[in-house]
């Protein structure tokens, strides 16, 4: 058991509620057994008493546990505890020691989180050292503190990610990224925050992000985290706020900005009702506004905590959702919206909720995030926290992580990064196996991987390529008129061809992502111009495929006699009609690995918007993002795929 590494540890001993005076006797010998440490206290650790045992849980390294079995002859079992009881563990925890964490802030240049909440309490022993300001964007409070403390919580989230637990036991923190801190309400429902005010929101958004450039003197990449939301009063259309986030991540077709905004939580009660209709009940819920901006990237919630709290006090309770489930406290996309698109785009940890009775509870510890609260109470200055919002946050923080690992990316890249990691966990595919449309409602593209979004290991061939579609008018000669000149670029993947012999399922996935310039027609709000993407099929001829994705080739064709003949793409597991929606488009396939071998075409072609009606308007270039990624397992595909990409520049052809 030896080790220097402090963890959190179950000492079962004699006693029990039905042998108090065992019990006694413990706790006597335990108590003399830490007066023989310098720096450990009895009092920092916590009891749960069972018929005849009790278990006492303290943060030790493997040395202080071992000179505490020696010591005392009341243990007779030493047990790790599992990651969720570390968060129940510090909620309980009211000692100021407990807080004492070696934080390591991150390289100045290094991205932020910028939290658009309801600020943050700067002087947080746990925030201090990696919150670069705290600042208001409303016009009559200039204080940038928090009076609610949902602001502080986000921002714990945003800078610790998950592992806070993990940091306050073993006393150091090594950050990655800085957070900032915009105050964007004071308390919802009250003064701007309320409903009277909603024309406001796009204008203290924007100053939000006015605020936060103005002082970005070290040209620090930004990820902006906004959870606190407004009802949708037109379903998954756009409105004033939504837009105003479409305009700010568009940017002016200049350098990007990344929103993550959580898709909002369920809104109505929690009762019996709710517990016996879960999952098909968050159905009803519906997206948060400006959750649908189709710029965003807009986070719903799953969970993976279903351990409930050590003892008795909670044995006749059950987790609601199971491993990999939805999380009950999210809210669902829109149904096959044309506007907005897929939403959510992805799923992070958004907490459980236990079940007594069919009655559910929420803010149960272990079911919960471990975040920093928002008094100087040393005893709330960790808490509970749980929903959409802190899985934004999470969304938030890997988002930066991935920055600061890869700082020459653009906006639309880390987005694309995130969605094309994702994946659906067994629980998501038992629940909505014979229904895609419901599953991208609620699930989105999946659970972001970390891992895969930031690296490329051998045998998963990742590659990123960021361009941009260039558009022209062009004369007509007959009509006089003008017509936007598009162009399809063509892109070559080739394969290695030692995959032709491969009997094993290879997957191969395809993510685009852009932002789109957005302009208001009513109430209706359409993109400048949007792009698609297509790869010829494993029977198709390069021929084929480009006669399928540009009628000029197909009309061509047609003037020389030729019968066009309808080809097809691979069998993807979303379709290219439901994955075109929106600006990040993701899809997988899986199959035979000898159906990727040889050359294959990877096409982006536009779609035109709003542009072509504006004669006199100028045409910006369309910025995109392209990462496609082929798995094999034990077979090194990276190597070959990256270097002929990097050695073929993309052919454009008009179409």
């Amino acid at each position: 058991m030896g080790s220097e590494k402090r963890t959190l540890l179950e000492f079962h001993c004699r006693g029990g509620y039905r042998n108090r005076e065992e019990g006694r006797k413990t706790e006597k010998q335990l108590k003399e057994a830490f007066d023989c440490f310098d720096n450990l206290r009895f009092e920092d650790g916590h009891k749960v008493s069972f018929a005849e045992q009790e278990v006492y849980f303290f943060v030790l390294s493997g040395d202080e546990a071992e000179k505490l079995y020696d010591l005392t002859d009341c243990v007779f079992e030493v047990e790790s505890s599992p990651a969720a009881a570390l968060r129940w563990y510090y909620t309980e925890s009211s000692s100021p020691d407990e807080l004492e964490i070696e934080i390591s802030p991150p390289p100045t240049e290094a991205p932020e989180v910028v939290v658009l909440d309801t600020g943050c309490r700067s002087e947080h022993t746990l925030l201090r050292s990696g919150l670069v300001s705290s600042h208001s964007a409303l016009v009559n409070e200039e204080s940038g503190g928090d009076l609610n403390g949902h602001g502080t919580e986000m921002c714990g989230l945003a800078f610790f990610g998950e592992v806070l637990p993990n940091a306050l036991t073993e006393k150091a923190f090594t950050a990655t990224n800085w957070v900032r801190s915009v105050r964007v309400l004071v308390q919802p429902n009250q003064g701007t925050a309320t409903e009277e005010h909603r024309a406001e929101w796009p204008l203290i958004t924007e100053r939000a992000v006015q605020i936060r450039e103005q002082e970005n003197v070290d040209n620090r990449q930004a990820v902006y985290s906004l959870a606190v939301l407004g009802d949708n009063p037109i379903k998954d259309s756009a409105t004033s706020w939504s837009h105003m986030i479409d305009i700010l991540a568009f940017n002016s077709g200049e350098e990007g900005r990344l929103f993550c905004i959580s898709i909002g939580n369920y809104n109505g009660d929690f009762n019996t009702e709710f517990a016996e209709g879960y999952p098909d009940v968050n159905q009803l819920s519906d997206i948060a506004d400006p959750a649908q901006a189709v710029n965003a990237l807009t986070v719903g919630g799953y969970t993976n905590f279903t351990e409930l709290p050590p003892g008795n006090d909670y044995s006749s309770y059950q987790p609601l959702a199971p491993l990999g489930g939805i999380s009950p406290y999210t809210s669902a996309g829109p149904v096959r919206s044309k506007l907005s698109g897929i939403k959510p785009d992805v799923v992070f940890e958004a907490g459980n909720m236990a079940v007594e009775n069919s009655l559910p509870y929420v803010g149960i510890s272990t079911l919960s995030h471990l975040t920093t609260g928002f008094t100087t109470n040393i005893s709330n200055a960790v808490v509970e926290s749980w929903g959409t919002s802190g899985a934004c946050a999470l969304c938030s923080n890997m988002a930066s992580r991935i920055w600061a690992l890869h700082p020459e990316l653009r906006a639309e890249t880390i987005r694309g990064l995130i969605v094309h990691s994702a994946s659906w966990t067994k629980e998501m595919n038992r629940v909505y196996d014979n229904n895609i449309d419901d599953k991208l409602r609620v699930c989105g593209y999946g659970v972001p991987d970390f891992s895969i979004a930031s690296e490329c290991i051998s045998s998963r061939a990742s590659v990123v390529i960021e361009d941009q579609m260039q558009f022209e008018r062009k004369k007509r000669p007959k009509s006089g008129g003008y017509s936007i000149e598009r162009s399809v670029k063509y892109f070559n993947l080739p394969l290695p061809q030692e995959i032709e012999d491969q009997d094993e399922v290879v997957e191969l996935r395809v993510t685009l992502s852009y932002f789109a310039e957005p302009n208001g027609f009513r109430r209706k709000v359409v993109r400048g111009m949007d792009l698609a993407w297509d790869i010829q099929g494993p029977n198709e001829s390069a021929e084929q495929f480009k006669k399928r994705v540009n009628m000029i080739e197909r009309q061509a064709a047609k003037e020389k006699g030729k019968k066009y003949v309808r080809s097809s793409s691979f069998n993807w597991e979303i379709g290219p009609q439901r994955r075109a929606r929106g600006t990040v488009q993701s899809d997988r396939w899986q199959g035979p690995a000898s159906a990727l071998a040889g050359n294959k075409l990877l096409a982006i072609y536009p779609v035109l918007g709003w542009w072509e009606r504006r004669k006199d308007l100028q045409l910006l270039p369309q910025k995109f993002s392209l990462i496609i990624s082929a798995s094999v397992p034990g077979l090194d595909i990276y190597t070959p795929i990256k270097n002929a990409v990097e050695i073929g520049a993309a052919v454009e052809i008009e179409v």
